[in-house]
């Protein structure tokens, strides 16, 4: 099965370590003075630290699926709904910007060049009345 993976930088280690002790600090103060109200966004921002995010292009539609310790989320456009595709070639150059559009929604993936060709006979191949666009 082919499939294309999109780029998705992830956090430093550094970064997710201050963010992890930022939001203990808060969820710690927050107890300490009984003030409840920032705990649940302090309880999001460290859930956040350990999410991955993937973004796959394969025959069964473009995924974007979410894991946060082992809790996997998948949303995935099928091939028939989506209505274009644009290849931003300048903004993240030498990568690629692949801008996918269904109806008024829209989704952003970073993806390397050499993977474009591949993409758009894919794209050919499961939805014919697809749009290519170049930005």
């Amino acid at each position: 099965m082919e499939e294309f993976r999109g780029i998705v930088k992830d956090r430093d280690r550094s970064t997710r370590i201050m963010y992890v002790a930022v939001a203990v600090l808060f969820i710690v103060l927050e107890i300490i003075r009984h003030k409840w109200i920032y705990v649940p966004l302090a309880v999001l921002v460290l859930l956040a630290c350990f999410l991955r995010k993937e973004q796959i292009i394969n025959r069964a539609g473009i995924t974007t699926r979410l894991n946060v310790f082992g809790v996997i989320h998948e949303n995935t456009w099928r091939w028939e709904d989506i209505s274009s595709l644009g290849f931003d070639y300048h903004k993240k150059s030498p990568n690629v910007i692949l801008n996918i559009r269904w109806d008024i929604k829209m989704r952003s993936y970073e993806i390397n060049s050499r993977d474009v060709s591949g993409i758009k006979d894919l794209a050919r191949e499961m939805n014919p009345s697809i749009k290519f666009e170049s930005l």
